[in-house]
């Protein structure tokens, strides 16, 4: 990692007052390009409010045609009871 892109990264947190609450949560969105002309993106909620949210939107046909590619991963967790 070059020291650009160290300088690059911020870390932004939000507290129980934005996370707690559903509507606030939807309401921050995040964004991050790829640099080849793909991008993710969504809400800090984890719900896809747009329709162009997506953890992969791909460039098929660029500049301008992009495709959703990978929508959404959920994380679960299993024990043994």
């Amino acid at each position: 990692m070059t020291s650009a892109m160290r300088s690059c990264r911020k870390r932004i947190r939000f507290g129980r007052a934005v996370c707690g609450t559903l509507a606030a949560a939807e309401r921050r969105e995040w964004w991050i390009a790829n640099g080849r002309g793909g991008y993710a993106s969504g809400t800090i909620a984890g719900t896809l409010t747009r329709r162009y949210h997506g953890l992969l939107i791909a460039p098929v046909d660029p500049p301008l045609g992009r495709r959703l590619v990978f929508a959404k991963a959920d994380a679960g967790a299993a024990g043994r009871g």
